[in-house]
């Protein structure tokens, strides 16, 4: 009885550690997200504020994504080169003095905005990899489902915090106010981070000793099976499966952060609303990707095939999008929120396909993570196109050829999930048939 209590006893301990190690990692991701979209959820204070148009003002904000993008490959090669408890210091270190430039920035200095949010990118790039790689590292088998379910979460956190507060900053007169947040709320968690990282690490890499070596599993053992799936081939049906989730993960963030960046702005153009009330009109698309990931996750479940998936959340995403087309002059503000959130929604599943459930699900012999890092790199190149070319569209021929150009990229990565689920199902039936000859 009293081993059973004593383990018992181990187990809570244990469980608490692992809790909080998953729970501060995950605020340092989520403030870390406050300082990627201070940018993006003031634009068109920026625009103000700084004299530029929005091509300028969008092309700061492709610097970003440009260079997240690529520093998402570039950490992902190297992250087990480095402590991650350093790189993710760096990382939140960096992002929180990126936004207290562009709380100081004079208004005659906007060349140097772009330059600094490209640095601020690359830096954050290091926190995907790096957090992977502790949850791996330092905690037992057994809470890895538990850390990547609380870590689908934070970007969407960050995202509503820093929409939320923009919103109060602008309707109040003041709103590089959220570059000072942004910058105290980082500066905050790396001392803490800095404090407690030791600590905690240190409680779970016991933890993980215990609980792994007790279900059975070893260092031999996974170095075996590492082994196993390096040998196991990689087929063309897997090469040409991750180009077309490569392709697709780009229209996803084409569409879904185009949508979160110029959102506010079009608002206010298109139907004459105040700035700090488009913004937080837009605190709706961030909380509906937070049902948009666990919805792909349930649908999974009655369609495991990742084209097909991808494919019903494109249809009805498309089909909003359609609506909203067709009826955007009668139908109004409400049509174009109730629109632009069901995309968000839809986008956010396709995001978790391509990034999460592809990379975890595929039969393949290639790492996990490599093609999660891949694929998350192709997400940003989106996001870097939309940025930047959402705004020339709209400076150039209006919001409505922007609508267009959503609509029918949805629509063009419907037809191609279509046409290449069925082009699979008749690959696989003459592969069957041949080899029952």
């Amino acid at each position: 009885m009293e081993n059973e209590n004593e383990f018992c006893a181990r187990e809570k301990k244990d469980k608490k550690t692992a809790v909080l190690l998953i729970l501060l990692t995950t605020a340092v991701y989520a403030l870390s997200n406050v300082g990627r979209k201070s940018y993006d959820a003031n634009i068109n204070e920026i625009m103000s504020f700084f004299s530029v148009s929005k091509e300028a003002a969008g092309l700061a904000g492709t610097f970003f994504f440009v260079s997240y993008g690529i520093g998402q490959v570039v950490h992902g090669l190297l992250c087990t080169k480095y402590n991650p408890k350093y790189s993710i210091l760096l990382a939140a270190i960096t992002g929180a003095f990126c936004n207290l430039i562009l709380a100081v920035l004079p208004q005659s200095a906007f060349s140097a905005v772009k330059f600094v949010w490209c640095v601020n990118g690359f830096s954050q790039a290091a926190l995907w990899s790096s957090t992977v790689l502790i949850f791996k590292d330092k905690l037992a088998s057994r809470y890895s489902a538990l850390a990547l379910f609380i870590m689908c979460f934070p970007n969407s956190v960050g995202t509503f915090l820093a929409y939320g507060l923009s919103s109060l900053f602008s309707y109040l007169g003041v709103f590089r106010l959220i570059f000072y947040v942004a910058f105290g709320g980082l500066a905050a968690i790396s001392a803490v981070w800095i404090l407690t990282y030791d600590k905690l690490t240190a409680k779970n890499l016991e933890s993980k000793a215990f609980y792994d070596g007790a279900d059975g599993f070893s260092v031999a053992d996974d170095k075996k099976n590492g082994e196993k799936a390096k040998k196991k081939n990689v087929t063309v049906g897997f090469i040409y499966m991750f180009a077309l989730m490569s392709l697709l993960a780009v229209i996803n963030n084409f569409v879904k952060d185009g949508l979160t960046t110029w959102t506010p702005t079009f608002l206010k153009e298109r139907f004459g609303l105040e700035n700090w009330f488009s913004v937080l009109l837009t605190l709706l698309l961030p909380i509906a990707a937070l049902f948009g990931s666990a919805l792909s996750i349930a649908m999974n479940k009655k369609i495991k095939d990742f084209v097909l998936l991808s494919g019903v959340l494109y249809l009805v995403s498309a089909a909003a999008m359609g609506i909203f087309v067709a009826f955007c002059e009668p139908g109004g503000v409400i049509l174009a929120v109730a629109c632009f959130t069901i995309t968000a929604c839809l986008m956010a599943g396709v995001n978790n396909v391509v990034t999460a459930i592809f990379p975890m699900y595929s039969k393949s012999g290639v790492n996990a993570g490599f093609v999660a890092g891949i694929t998350d790199g192709f997400c940003y190149l989106g996001s870097a196109l939309s940025s930047y070319g959402f705004g020339v569209i709209a400076d150039n021929f209006g919001w409505n050829a922007v609508i267009s150009t959503i609509f029918y990229s949805l629509a063009a990565a419907t037809v191609l999930c279509v046409l290449c689920f069925y082009l699979g199902k008749v690959v696989k039936k003459r592969k069957k048939t041949k080899n029952e000859e």
